[in-house]
């Protein structure tokens, strides 16, 4: 199936020239806005059109559906006299496009002085995740026509002191971008699979693709090996009555040749390494028929744990093999090179890592046979 892609206005300003007359066309691409001006126009909406059909095609493919994001843009705030004097605009203030009245909320504080009249910069995002907030900011024509960005309105205006000053405007010079419709949360929804919180996208678009693949050994094994095969690392699975896993109170005190069975393997207080996972107590559900699935103890795949004394040096520190860790650093500002990465917070831990172990279970429990239990370990535990 051939992959549909977005027509760029030049491509289509191009096929005007191939579908008309030579002699129409030519002298209105030379005279450069003496008619061209209505082709571009025509051309700049199918280009659009043309966008929107290919997020449609690709929001059907679990391959390439977008994962929900919300649109950001950068707005300024002015105001035409300071006669009302100090004031701060607080975030959460909504400000809109006149013309489709598409929502954005202020990310942070915006304060003027006494005699400040702006404009003031804030960044804003988007109340919905959709490629339709991507809405486009000022332009300015050939002949110097200035036409204004879509965000020109503010709807709900809040303020310390309240009402401070009313007569604050908005307006938008940059395009907002990185808008994108939850297409794939929508295609796991239709699965009656849901994304975790704090799941990572790769992780859940795998996880949804999967085929049904379910109660044979070899399935569990083929589920896992897929999962963590992505991040280099590997897991395994325990059976209750392997001889490798556990043997007996008063076992016999000999090896039997061809046999894993092991004397020394049930003991009290095992002072042995944790790795490999063995000697373990069965309880009644063991004992009744279940499975156990060693998994490696993943670290930081969104870790929001908050460290002093960082020895991190560099960026590439805070990545890891699974996702990335928080910076150790307070009010992470706006506009910096750490904006979309995680900053740390007390008591923070790895939603990545909890997410992730949470729909390895979920994936377990609808792959076994009915009837059996399935347990999680972490290795080295």
């Amino acid at each position: 199936m051939p992959a549909i892609v977005a027509y760029t206005q030049q491509q289509l300003l191009d096929l005007f020239g191939r579908i008309l007359p030579i002699g129409y066309w030519q002298p209105i691409v030379d005279r450069e806005g003496d008619g061209l001006e209505i082709f571009q126009g025509i051309a700049q909406a199918l280009t659009l059109t043309s966008q929107q059909v290919e997020a449609f095609w690709k929001g059907g493919l679990l391959t390439l559906a977008a994962f929900g994001a919300y649109s950001k843009v950068e707005v300024e705030l002015f105001r035409p006299s300071a006669t009302l004097g100090a004031v701060d605009v607080l975030a959460g203030t909504v400000v809109t496009t006149s013309n489709g009245g598409r929502d954005f909320t202020l990310d942070s504080v915006v304060s003027f002085g006494a005699l400040d009249l702006g404009p003031k910069t804030v960044m804003a995002t988007a109340i919905y995740p959709d490629e339709e907030f991507n809405v486009p900011g000022q332009r300015v024509t050939a002949f110097g026509e200035i036409f204004p960005g879509s965000i020109d309105t503010i709807k709900a205006l809040q303020q310390n002191p309240p009402y401070g000053d009313p007569t604050i405007q908005v307006r938008q010079i940059p395009d907002a971008t990185g808008g994108a419709f939850p297409a794939l949360e929508q295609l796991g929804e239709d699965r009656g699979l849901p994304r975790l919180l704090g799941e990572l996208v790769d992780v859940y678009r795998w996880r949804i693709q999967q085929l049904p693949d379910v109660v044979t050994p070899n399935a569990i094994l083929r589920l896992i090996t897929g999962l963590f095969s992505s991040y280099g690392l590997s897991s395994s699975t325990i059976e209750q009555n392997d001889l490798l896993y556990q043997t007996c109170y008063d076992g016999p005190a000999t090896t039997f040749p061809s046999s894993d069975y092991d004397p020394n393997l049930f003991c009290y207080d095992d002072p042995r390494p944790t790795i490999p996972f063995r000697n373990r107590w069965l309880d009644e559900i063991e004992a009744r028929g279940a499975f156990i699935v060693i998994v490696p103890n993943l670290q930081a795949v969104s870790d929001f744990r908050f460290i002093f004394d960082d020895p991190a040096l560099s960026p590439g520190d805070f990545v890891t093999v699974a996702g990335q860790r928080a910076y150790s650093a307070y009010d992470i500002p706006v506009g910096s090179l750490l904006v979309g990465k995680l900053q740390g917070v007390y008591d923070g831990f790895d939603l990545g890592k909890q997410a992730f172990y949470k729909g390895l279970f979920a994936q377990l429990e609808g792959a076994k046979a009915a009837g059996v239990f399935v347990v999680i370990e972490l290795e080295g535990n």
